[in-house]
């Protein structure tokens, strides 16, 4: 986990690559998609999508999608920021 704590940190281990994919957005507003696809006979269908997203009163989402767009499952939490810009203050919740 890196310093500055992102909305979202996001580690992928596939099989087959030596190297583990991590990462989360830069910005305080941050967010991201991720689509998984899986194969059904000669081609490759949508199984699970997952977006994480940011709003502006502070809250944070992950969404999951079936492989048709149904929302499945939702989690929300809020987003915490130092109160002032050179971090020396303690932290308080976005309002």
């Amino acid at each position: 986990m890196p310093r500055h704590i992102p909305n979202f940190w996001v580690t992928t281990k596939i099989d087959g690559y030596s190297s583990v994919l991590t990462g989360g957005p830069q910005h305080i507003e941050g967010g991201f998609e991720l689509t998984v696809q899986q194969r059904d006979d000669d081609g490759l269908v949508p199984a699970v999508r997952v977006v994480g997203r940011a709003s502006p009163e502070g809250e944070i989402s992950l969404e999951v999608y079936d492989g048709v767009g149904r929302l499945i499952a939702r989690n929300v939490t809020r987003r915490w920021r130092p109160v002032d810009e050179d971090h020396r203050q303690s932290i308080s919740p976005v309002r």
